[in-house]
């Protein structure tokens, strides 16, 4: 899940003019420090094709580890990540289309140099994600948004609802970024 989240938040941050109605968010490359703060309600379940191949007990195990995702209410995490020249310019979402069976529609509803609005709905098989992601360019180098997505997996729906912001640090990347 947090690599759905950080496509999004990071696609969304680095988005350029390649992609139909959307104008780039006027940002600059170099490493992003961003600080997410997010809430989780429900739980999905599993995709009967991978239910089926597991026991009861692997079962019961991946279902109580996903359980416990969501208890405890809201969680922050802090990281960084490398933003370069060239992911800038292109499509940060080009390969969301490459999986098997997984298809993605995205609306644009609002576009600008500062903000954008926009509603992404992927699907596969039995599973479906459904997201809602608005940003704000404060500067060049500070971002601010939130997602609400929906995520149905197995019969069940998880909720989350997210905020970030995220801030420039460095005009470079260290090696291991």
């Amino acid at each position: 899940m947090r690599t759905m989240v950080l496509i999004v938040m990071l696609g969304a941050m680095a988005t350029a003019s390649w992609a139909a109605g959307i104008t780039p968010l006027k940002v600059k490359p170099g490493l992003w420090e961003t600080s997410t703060t997010n809430t989780t309600s429900g739980q999905m379940g599993l995709p009967p094709e991978a239910a089926g191949k597991l026991t009861p007990e692997q079962r019961a195990k991946i279902e109580a580890a996903m359980a416990a995702r969501g208890a405890g209410g809201p969680k922050s995490t802090t990281y960084t990540n490398c933003v370069t020249e060239d992911d800038l310019s292109k499509d940060p979402f080009q390969d969301k289309n490459q999986i098997k069976d997984f298809k993605c529609d995205e609306t644009v509803m609002q576009s600008t140099g500062s903000s954008l609005e926009l509603h992404e709905v992927c699907s596969q098989q039995s599973s479906k994600f459904d997201a809602h992601v608005t940003l704000q360019a404060l500067d060049s180098e500070h971002v601010k948004g939130t997602v609400q997505a929906d995520i149905t997996m197995g019969g069940r729906t998880m909720h989350q609802d997210m905020s970030f912001t995220s801030k420039r640090t460095a005009a470079t990347c260290p090696a291991d970024k």
